[in-house]
């Protein structure tokens, strides 16, 4: 390891050219690797129920958009009240399947998430 170090700063501090194609052909198996590695996890990880700092499944996830059913009560369109009922079904369909993995339901909001004062709304929202 501390040869790949010297070796790169050599490469990048000295005006040899001869430096110039090992230290570029290292730096991309070095990369190539990473990446591999990565993607290996990022695939293994979820399957073995690894957990991340805070105890949630690695490969949960949030639900946006979930229209409250509060609305229901309210004077509110037709293909409105059809949506909520299509949303219900599709939400059963994923507790069954994925009810470890869900983390949050995110409800609609009154405009889309850009901006530091929306983020911090999601983020009580979903974490408090």
């Amino acid at each position: 390891m501390v040869f790949l170090f010297a070796f790169s700063y050599l490469g990048a501090n000295l005006p040899i050219w001869r430096y110039a194609q090992p230290v570029a052909y290292i730096g991309f198996w070095i990369m190539l690797i990473t990446i591999l590695l990565s993607a290996v996890g990022m695939v293994v990880a979820p399957l073995l129920g690894t957990k991340d700092a805070a105890g949630n499944l690695i490969g949960a996830f949030a639900l946006p958009r979930v229209i409250p059913h509060g609305l229901l009560d309210q004077n509110i369109p037709e293909y409105l009240r059809r949506r909520i009922e299509m949303q219900d079904r599709h939400l059963k369909d994923i507790r069954t399947t994925f009810d470890d993995q869900v983390l949050a339901l995110v409800p609609e909001m009154e405009r889309d998430v850009t901006g530091l004062a929306m983020i911090e709304k999601l983020a009580t929202i979903m974490f408090a």
